[in-house]
């Protein structure tokens, strides 16, 4: 279930998330609609196929001042966004498709499998398996990419 109101800049979602709050911009949604390359007119039937379609996504943290950006990894692509430690909130920003843009740049690919890999050992000195195995895979998928044996495609 999530709450949504409009605001002077289109819809936005709030969506509560053990003990977060996870809050959808209407860009975020446009962005999704376009690169899902979805014909759906209505942006709450976006935001109704948006989650029909995923689930949480894992995240990735790299901070910045008082808040931390962060992607969010779900199925077919990339949540791009901030989480404000202060008001417990991921505010997701924009969405790329991982079969239709350049993923990441050069450096932003290479800080994303160096904190994979850093949470990979961290979730393993806590007897964490089941966990690290999901950001195990995770990691074997952007070190390929990064290393070209999957190749983007730049849109």
């Amino acid at each position: 279930s999530f709450l949504y109101n409009y605001t002077g800049h289109g819809i936005c979602i709030y969506e509560p998330f053990f003990g977060d709050i996870q809050a959808y911009t209407c860009h975020f949604f446009e962005r999704y609609r376009e690169r899902m390359f979805l014909n759906i007119p209505l942006i709450l039937d976006v935001v109704k196929t948006y989650y029909r379609n995923n689930h949480f996504p894992m995240q990735c943290y790299f901070p910045k001042d008082e808040k931390k950006k962060y992607l969010g990894i779900l199925k077919d692509g990339v949540i791009k966004g901030d989480y404000h430690e202060k008001g417990k909130m991921y505010v997701h920003k924009t969405y790329i498709n991982y079969k239709t843009a350049n993923l990441l740049s050069h450096d932003a690919k290479k800080e994303l499998l160096s904190t994979l890999k850093q949470n990979m050992d961290l979730l393993e000195k806590a007897d964490l398996g089941y966990e690290k195995k999901g950001l195990g895979a995770l990691y074997k998928f952007m070190s390929e990419i990064e290393s070209g044996l999957i190749s983007e495609v730049n849109g």
